[in-house]
């Protein structure tokens, strides 16, 4: 099967990547807004990477983590980090 059906059939897995700082309230219902364009879009198998650059209120504590779990996607993973700036030094 070539990419172009994989894509068509939804058997092509999908990792979309976002960056998050300070996004405690909003990240909720972005996250089930994403679960939802994914399923609609027919991908079967697809994870959800949060990359959280630093914040500074409560954006991916263990409790806000298993909120966005309760609402369905394959793999839900969380990176931690400092806020490292523009230039990551």
């Amino acid at each position: 099967m070539d990419l172009v059906q994989m894509m068509s059939t939804g058997k092509l897995p999908l990792s979309v990547v976002v960056p998050c700082m300070n996004e405690e309230e909003s990240l909720p219902e972005f996250h089930r807004r994403m679960v939802r364009a994914c399923q609609a879009a027919g991908v079967a198998t697809f994870e959800i990477v949060y990359f959280n650059d630093g914040s500074t209120d409560s954006t991916l504590t263990a409790r806000s983590l298993r909120e966005l779990q309760s609402f369905r996607a394959t793999t839900l993973q969380a990176i931690d980090q400092l806020n490292r700036d523009l230039a990551g030094d």
